[in-house]
């Protein structure tokens, strides 16, 4: 089911309030595999980061990470638990222009966080990810 953009924030947000501080540490496979082919200095947007655990190891892989979320209930728990040595979190609706500059980032990764929208926005959001990509 696709949703609007202001009920997703009020879903995530209260979700999260109520369970931001059970992060058990936990990394997806998947962000073990896209982190092996991170090299140094690389430039890094999370899409959807959660309660930021995949930027946190992308970071630790010495990318300069921007890890964005819907939730100003996450970014404001990842600011004060893991922002570290130039890490960023930026609260940012993915469903409107992303606020980067083109070609500012060689690496975007977004796991389970763009199957919300419906087809128009994500196309939308692929034109954008694409204007921002290297």
């Amino acid at each position: 089911m696709k949703h609007e953009q202001n009920d997703l924030r009020g879903v995530w947000d209260t979700r999260h309030a109520i369970n931001v501080v059970q992060n058990d540490g936990h990394i997806n496979d998947f962000a073990v595999e896209v982190a092996a082919h991170i090299s140094k200095g690389d430039k890094v947007l999370e899409i959807g980061c959660g309660i930021g655990n995949d930027a946190l190891l992308f970071h630790k892989k010495s990318a300069d990470v921007i890890a964005t979320d819907l939730s100003p209930t996450l970014i404001k728990y990842n600011r004060e638990h893991l922002t570290t040595n130039g890490m960023r979190f930026k609260v940012v609706d993915v469903s409107k222009a992303l606020p980067f500059t083109a070609a500012q980032f060689n690496l975007i990764y977004a796991f389970a966080s763009l199957h919300y929208f419906t087809d128009a926005i994500t196309r939308s959001i692929f034109s954008e990810i694409h204007r921002v990509l290297v």
